[in-house]
């Protein structure tokens, strides 16, 4: 299961690197608002990723 969850992590981990990407380079508005709704999302992709290391951490406990 830890491995599996690796690879979530893996992915997760790009899909937020091409959002901050493409966020940075191509922005869809310049208002207040698209600003803190790309922080937004980019913040719910790093909560993901901190869960997704609790889990492996759990996990990795768990099997020893």
């Amino acid at each position: 299961m830890q491995n599996e969850l690796e690879v979530y992590l893996r992915k997760l981990k790009g899909v937020r690197d091409e959002f901050a990407t493409a966020a940075l380079t191509r922005p869809k508005g310049r208002e207040a608002f698209d600003y803190g709704h790309a922080c937004g999302r980019h913040e719910g992709l790093l909560l993901a990723e901190q869960l997704l290391n609790s889990a492996i951490e759990e996990v990795a406990n768990d099997e020893n």
